[in-house]
């Protein structure tokens, strides 16, 4: 993967990652959850461009690679850094893709920039139905969030707590990539610093209702769910496939929050759904409900 720098508002710069050769090829345009590295999706990055589609993804701001935090740090500063992003590549027609916190900065950016949009995949998404992610790992992780957002004073306890260890890392399972291990611990390894910016960066990415923007979605969509995903509840997945009109659900029973990324066989899904040409869904029809394992 390609690593460059994009300029922001307010001086800030962008770290992004990508593989990009032809823009008549179809292009994916990743937004990562808030915290994560880049480099978390080398592999998949790798993978479709083998497969002739273009991979951007780059990391939020108040994540790895600027630990800069200031009270324009909103949803709107997140949506301004995509569409920046976007420019910079000259993309006409893009594929979105958002994982956990990424899938609500996405839903806001589709509903802003409908008509560059062309497919789009939301992965474990943290779509806040009932105000917490749903899982009992991702409910605490929220409430942290929730916590040193409003009351700095905590983050000493919290920058104790959150240190990793390997009863945490297996609750996560993460125990399956050493790899991918390294990358989704980084947030709160280090300075305090990096886990107060995260922590208001989570808040402040989620902390709304996504029904309003799912139920306007004309764009097919693809929504992964994994049922013991601690972090967050499958029934969010539902509930968004529901909610959006030319879907397709693809729930698993195992795997844990990461297993997009550890499943060849959904990777291979998601991209035969970016690869089809024709305006609609790869997949059949909304009523059916598909279980990939």
């Amino acid at each position: 993967m390609l690593i460059k720098t994009i300029s922001a508002e307010a001086g800030a710069e962008l770290k992004v990652g990508y593989l990009f050769d032809d823009e008549n090829e179809p292009t994916v345009l990743f937004f990562n959850a808030v915290g994560m590295k880049v480099e978390t999706l080398y592999q998949m990055a790798k993978r479709y461009f083998e497969n002739g589609v273009n991979f951007i993804t780059w990391e939020h701001r108040a994540c790895p690679g600027d630990g800069s935090h200031d009270s324009d740090f909103v949803m709107n500063t997140q949506l301004r850094d995509a569409k920046n992003i976007a420019d910079a590549f000259k993309l006409q027609s893009v594929n979105i893709f958002g994982w956990c916190t990424g899938a609500s900065i996405a839903i806001k950016f589709i509903d802003e920039h409908s008509s560059l949009v062309r497919k789009a995949a939301f992965i474990d998404g943290a779509f806040l139905f009932d105000g917490v992610p749903g899982g009992d790992l991702g409910n605490a992780m929220f409430e942290m969030c929730t916590v040193i957002n409003d009351n700095e004073s905590s983050l000493d306890y919290f920058h104790e707590a959150t240190q990793p260890n390997d009863q945490k890392l297996k609750m996560l399972g993460l125990e399956r990539a050493k790899w991918l291990e390294e990358l989704v611990i980084y947030p709160y390894m280090g300075p305090k610093a990096r886990l107060r910016n995260y922590c208001k960066a989570i808040v402040q990415s989620c902390a709304f209702d996504p029904m309003d923007s799912l139920v306007r979605i004309s764009c097919p969509c693809l929504v992964f769910g994994v049922k013991n995903d601690r972090m967050v509840d499958y029934v969010n997945a539902v509930r968004a496939y529901e909610a959006i009109k030319d879907c397709r659900l693809i729930l698993t029973k195992e795997g844990g929050h990461y297993n997009f990324f550890l499943s060849p066989e959904l990777q291979t899904l998601a991209l035969s759904f970016v690869k089809n040409s024709n305006g609609g869904s790869f997949l059949p029809n909304k009523e059916d409900f598909a279980c990939a394992k």
